[in-house]
């Protein structure tokens, strides 16, 4: 996935997504510790964060309840 600037040419969109075979995405995991290492940390992360959201979130509708 390559992020990038806000333009407007719609040649050059803002993400574009690609996909790769998983056989062919796990040889590069493997070739590559510091790849993996760092999918696994940011993968992490954000799971916390999104598990952070929605415990407040839900706070949120009990307060506004009483």
């Amino acid at each position: 996935m390559i992020a990038g600037k806000v333009v407007d040419n719609p040649e050059n969109p803002l993400v574009k997504i690609m996909n790769i075979e998983a056989s062919l995405f796990k040889r590069y995991v493997d070739e590559y510790p510091d790849f993996r290492r760092f999918l696994i940390l940011r993968s992490t992360v954000r799971r916390a964060y999104f598990n952070y959201q929605m415990k407040l979130s839900s706070f949120n509708c009990y307060l506004q309840e009483k």
